[in-house]
């Protein structure tokens, strides 16, 4: 009761302050949407879902046997289509696929915890080619030392399942691409919102120093990718604190993927402390490598 009474109090001091200031950072934020994240997780939402309808991941996925351990194949197919498509796109998925019993309930908060990935799409936007081939290669790394701690019993049973593709599942699996991207746009304005009313408070204190904006940018990863490039930090620094929030994934995605994950009762605090560890290795990690 107090959260909410107090994230209304700070919504509505922002519209207070300066309407027009308070809708601008809105159509901002829809702005970002638009450019950074609608194009990327659209292609590739609708690029995993085709995949995963055919033969050719159960083949691919086989190189990740040797690596990781799930009780279904099916697993290591979603756990290669979460490095495509990113969070909450790839956890979306998840549930679906346990919704069809095409894997255990197991494998799929294993699936969630260990889907740590980003859009390599969105990636480039923001960080351009060299800093997002690291950052794609340390996720990989991360993600299989976080295996090693959620290890379970191997089994790899087949469950039954007709690979056919045809129209109704696509055009379905367009109909879910925008549900999720709107409800992605509709998290992405309301934490935005949060963040634009903390920051006119840190403005009257005087505290909206460097160590505020970047508590702030953990908020939502993609303006907070933008905040971070307006510090003046050194590069090791920048390319660290960037890297650990894409791993943390920022509070916008992390609410999100316990949204439509909500069949699979995925631990509020486990996952946060899963994601905040993700967050810590992939930042030191990059850090080292450009220092």
């Amino acid at each position: 009761m107090i959260v909410i009474i107090f994230l209304t109090a700070l919504v509505l001091y922002s519209i207070v302050y300066s309407p027009s200031l308070f809708f601008n950072q809105m159509l901002m934020t829809l702005n970002v949407w638009l450019y950074h994240v609608y194009p990327s997780v659209f292609t590739f939402y609708l690029l995993a879902h085709c995949l995963l309808k055919s033969n050719l991941l159960s083949k691919i996925s086989v190189i990740l046997h040797p690596f990781f351990s799930f009780e279904g194949k099916k697993s290591y197919e979603l756990l290669l289509v979460s490095f495509l498509i990113g969070n909450p796109g790839a956890s979306s998925l998840v549930q679906q696929e346990y919704k069809e019993n095409h894997i255990t309930k197991s494998d799929a908060k294993k699936l969630v915890y260990l889907s740590l990935f980003m859009n390599p799409l969105f990636l480039i936007s923001i960080l351009g080619i060299k800093l997002s081939i690291w950052m794609m290669i340390i996720e990989w790394g991360v993600c299989f030392i976080l295996n090693l701690f959620l290890k379970q019993k191997k089994k790899e049973e087949d469950i039954l399942e007709k690979n056919t593709y045809h129209l109704p599942i696509f055009l379905n699996s367009i109909s879910n691409a925008m549900q999720l991207l709107i409800q992605i746009a509709g998290v992405m304005v309301f934490i935005n919102t949060i963040k634009y009313g903390i920051t006119l408070v840190l403005n009257h204190l005087s505290l909206n120093q460097t160590f505020f904006k970047i508590l702030c940018s953990l908020l939502e990863v993609t303006t907070g990718l933008l905040d971070l490039k307006t510090l003046h930090l050194s590069l090791p620094c920048l390319y660290g604190l960037m890297s650990g929030l894409i791993a943390f994934q920022g509070f916008s995605i992390f609410f999100q993927t316990l949204v439509v994950t909500n069949e699979l009762q995925i631990s509020f605090h486990q996952l946060f402390l899963i994601r905040f560890l993700e967050g810590i290795l992939c930042g030191s990690m990059i850090y080292l490598i450009f220092l």
